[in-house]
């Protein structure tokens, strides 16, 4: 048999998300805080590869915006990756790709972009 939580119940219940949705958002702030200190360029990817957040040292290294960062899928149309050569980059080699194949970090990746 079910029964419906008490005026009270639901009360608490509401008061114990709010707290926990204002830990989120204070931890949210403070990776966003940490991240942007990082030195080296970090690029977070959604699981669809869209850009959900970038650091001030990526859009340094890649000469961009925030704004024109966010959203961007790896595989957009607009990024066109390049070795250190110059020469152009197959899409299997994208940073985001190589991370998602190889289920690893990337350290020492050198790539360059052009839009």
């Amino acid at each position: 048999m079910n029964t419906k939580p008490s005026y009270e119940e639901l009360a608490k219940r509401v008061t114990e998300l709010e707290s926990n949705r204002r830990v989120l958002v204070d931890r949210e702030k403070q990776l966003y805080a940490l991240l942007q200190s990082m030195q080296t360029a970090v690029i977070v990817h959604d699981p669809d590869t869209k850009i959900i957040s970038c650091n001030q040292a990526s859009q340094e290294l890649f000469e961009l915006t925030e704004e024109q960062m966010l959203g961007r899928e790896s595989i957009d149309p607009i990024w066109r990756f390049s070795r250190e050569d110059g020469s152009s980059m197959p899409l299997v080699d994208y940073p985001v790709n190589q991370v998602l194949n190889k289920r690893e970090i990337l350290k020492s990746y050198i790539a360059g972009i052009n839009q």
